[in-house]
């Protein structure tokens, strides 16, 4: 990666731009995120074929959420109605040269997936293959770095750059839909599970090219924080959304039989609600 002008080394990322569920039946899940009826969430982009892949995606505050199977053996195909955290896509900080050069100053193995439209490239994704945890199975922790075309989000989005995209999909999760019917302000964090957290942490940071805060989490400039927890098994365990209301919360799950695990700090999602799915909600 290159160096500021005092030599100090620039992070790899800038944002936390995607979170990746593949689902069996990701149709339902995209409905039931999005329906006026339900969550009312903002559309990323419209649940649809693209030949062998489905994809669809709700906004939840600061970046997507997105709902996707493949039906060809390039991701393990779920059973319909269940569904898992895939991984969580980053926005690079600078060039894709940079990146490379960065990844290769760590030892850093990659590989890389390009994605077209016709003949257009829309972005260029960069997956570590060597860190300390298994990066590219399907039931490990999968990251990627995107590096965005320069029709991608006019194409996508409508929108000149990606902070461009998240501040106008905020005025209308906040000022136009109050955040539905959750309050849903922003995505806070990403949580992970590993019985060998520092391991996975050592690893985070040197592909992300950052340091965790005191309370064990990476910040970036933009999108939600990224946190590392001792677990029984090495996971995406759960997504923590920001709401304006905890109560207003609750009182709406418990009233549509959609509430979990709760207490005075956090509220969940029923699981059984968004296809096992651990969704936390807090005010702070």
């Amino acid at each position: 990666m290159k160096r500021s002008t005092t030599g100090e080394v620039q992070p790899n990322v800038r944002a936390q731009d995607f979170v990746f569920v593949n689902s069996g039946s990701p149709e339902d899940l995209f409905e039931f995120f999005t329906s006026p009826q339900t969550l009312n969430l903002p559309v990323a982009w419209d649940y649809q074929s693209y030949g062998d892949f489905w994809s669809g995606a709700a906004y939840i505050g600061r970046t997507n959420l997105q709902f996707f199977r493949f039906d060809t053996d390039l991701v393990p195909r779920l059973p319909e109605g269940t569904a898992r955290f895939h991984g969580i896509g980053f926005e690079a900080a600078g060039s894709l040269q940079d990146t490379l050069d960065y990844l290769k100053d760590q030892n850093i193995e990659w590989e890389r997936g390009d994605i077209n439209v016709g003949s257009t490239l829309l972005c260029t994704n960069i997956y570590p293959v060597n860190l300390d945890h298994p990066a590219q199975s399907d039931t490990g922790l999968r990251t990627q770095i995107t590096f965005y075309g320069p029709d991608f989000y006019s194409a996508t989005f409508r929108a000149a750059t990606p902070s461009e995209y998240r501040d106008a999909a905020d005025r209308e999760l906040i000022d136009v839909r109050s955040g539905g019917p959750l309050g849903i302000q922003n995505a806070m964090t990403v949580v992970v599970e590993s019985p060998d957290a520092p391991a996975a942490q050592s690893g985070f940071g040197r592909f992300l090219g950052i340091e965790p805060n005191s309370h064990g989490a990476f910040e970036f400039e933009d999108g939600p924080a990224l946190k590392v927890i001792p677990g029984r098994t090495e996971k995406w365990a759960k997504l923590v959304l920001k709401v304006s209301d905890l109560d207003a919360a609750k009182d709406y799950l418990d009233g549509n039989n959609m509430l979990g695990i709760h207490s005075a700090e956090h509220v969940q999602i029923a699981p059984s609600a968004i296809q096992g799915l651990t969704i936390e909600l807090r005010e702070s």
